[in-house]
């Protein structure tokens, strides 16, 4: 029905039957009536409020929360490099599209849903053992994560992490990047534009942290050709 701005029989029989579902009545009232009065303002704006802080921040690409998407997450890996605690997992993927699923520098956290992990060179110690991504065939990835680590370790050749990410995506492969605001600067978060279209550009935050400026993460369909943009580094 198109809006007319017009208070007749088919709104005045909308507001009633909102009201009959809610059981919202007036003193004395046992049938509830087709007028809009207070209680029925703040049920409406009550319901619009929870609507809104549903709404913030709702992704169907990244996950919003720690406890993860739709899965028991006491199954769920410990961490070591967080002082074996849980692994959480604000900021991977959700709803990975394809069958090879690689999580570059995880930790687990994104095992759940298929992924493996793995490490672009032997330098990237962090966490527990994994394999180098130079044992991936080129061109064959479907679902690309990177969460709070490195791309390319300091020390070494100069875009070798970029290298590997483009080296092993296939055409339309999602990239899920993501990190801290601060570390988005110094060229990383050019080179993660420079790899295909952006789809999502989205900061969750941890509800436990007040103090923590969140994670911002990038979504990113690749060309998937191995053509990359190197972020320029300082000579020391």
């Amino acid at each position: 029905m198109k809006p007319d701005g017009i208070y007749g029989p088919a709104t005045a029989a909308a507001v009633k039957a909102y009201k009959e579902q809610r059981r919202i009545l007036g003193p004395g009232q046992i049938v509830p009536d087709n007028i809009v009065g207070k209680l029925t303002i703040q049920s409406l704006d009550d319901e619009m409020s929870i609507f809104e802080e549903e709404s913030t921040g709702a992704s169907e690409l990244v996950e919003i929360t720690g406890d993860g998407h739709n899965h028991d997450h006491s199954n769920c890996p410990t961490a070591p490099s967080i002082q074996n605690t849980r692994v959480q997992h604000r900021g991977t993927p959700i709803n990975p599209q394809g069958s090879i699923r690689i999580n570059i520098g995880g930790e687990g956290e994104t095992k759940y849903l298929g992924f493996r992990d793995f490490v672009t060179d032997t330098k990237n110690l962090f966490g527990p053992p994994r394999p180098l991504t130079n044992t991936i065939p080129s061109h064959t990835v479907t679902d690309l994560c990177m969460r709070s680590t490195i791309i390319t370790t300091e020390g070494l050749d100069d875009g070798h992490g970029e290298r590997e990410i483009s080296r092993i995506a296939r055409p339309g492969c999602r990239f899920t990047f993501a990190n801290n605001p601060q570390f988005f600067a110094g060229g990383t978060d050019r080179f993660v534009l420079s790899l295909g279209r952006l789809i999502e550009d989205i900061t969750v935050f941890d509800d436990t942290d007040p103090t923590s400026d969140g994670l911002r993460v990038f979504v990113i369909i690749m060309r998937g050709d191995g053509v990359f943009t190197p972020r320029v580094r300082k000579v020391r």
